[in-house]
C-alpha cells in the first residue's frame, strides 16, 4: 500500500499548476491525507506570487466555509509563507 500511495502522490504532483492549486489545496483529499496537504502547501508557498491571484484560489475561497479542515490548511500556508518571506528578507540584507 505505501508504494501505491507514493505513486498517487507523485501523480498528483505532476498535475498541479498555479491555476489548480487553490482548488486542490482545499479539496477533500488534502483534508484526508497529511502528505498530500504538505505537498500542496509547499507548492502554494513556492509559487505564491502567481497563486495568490489565481482563479483557482478565488474559487476555493468561495467554498472555504464548507471544509472543516480549511482553517488548518490556511494556517499551515500562512506559516510557510511567513518563513519564506523572512528568509527572503534575510537573504537580501
Amino acid at each position: 500500500m505505501p508504494q501505491l500511495q507514493a505513486l498517487a502522490l507523485a501523480s498528483l504532483k505532476t498535475q498541479i499548476s498555479d491555476n489548480t492549486i487553490g482548488i486542490e489545496l482545499f479539496s477533500d483529499i488534502s483534508g484526508w491525507y497529511d502528505e498530500v496537504q504538505t505537498m500542496l502547501v509547499d507548492y502554494a508557498a513556492a509559487h505564491w506570487a502567481n497563486v495568490k491571484d489565481s482563479r483557482g484560489l478565488l474559487k476555493a475561497q468561495e467554498r472555504f466555509e464548507e471544509k472543516r479542515w480549511a482553517g488548518n490548511i490556511a494556517k499551515r500556508l500562512a506559516r510557510k509563507l511567513g518563513r519564506c518571506c523572512i528568509a527572503s528578507c534575510e537573504s537580501s540584507v
